[in-house]
């Protein structure tokens, strides 16, 4: 399983990055939208963490093109500074499942998290072998 984290604050990530490996879970990071959609695609992200911070992020351009991926993520789950109301309520009419101040986020994270990764479920590449003919 996999977690994509859109953000340049590597400060951050890291703590994220000490979630991941506790729980045994491949975290990636990138530092652009662009790069998101790319690692989403080749790696079947179950969840994807925005920071709103990121500078340059449209999330009206962002979000569908991840939901519109041939194996989207389950979830999205952005965050951002609890004084940048109008990114938190853009980020909610964009789609994101879940969006939350980054105080909220770090003291909910652990549970947050693995919310969306401890459930173990079929990729879309499993999926795909088990409706195909012969499949499993």
């Amino acid at each position: 399983m996999s977690v994509l984290f859109l953000t340049k604050d590597l400060t951050f990530f890291s703590r994220v990055s000490g979630w991941a490996q506790a729980s045994g879970v491949k975290l990636s990071v990138v530092p652009e939208a662009v790069q998101l959609v790319a690692h989403a695609s080749r790696d079947q992200a179950r969840l994807v963490l925005i920071d709103l911070g990121t500078p340059g992020l449209n999330l009206k351009q962002l979000m569908p093109q991840l939901r519109g991926l041939a194996c989207p993520p389950e979830a999205i789950i952005a965050f951002g500074p609890h004084v940048h109301e109008a990114k938190l309520t853009a980020a909610r009419e964009a789609g994101c499942d879940e969006v939350v101040a980054r105080g909220e986020f770090s003291k909910r994270m652990v549970d947050l998290l693995a919310k969306h990764v401890t459930v173990d479920h079929h990729t879309c590449k499993d999926a795909e072998s088990s409706n195909s003919p012969g499949g499993v």
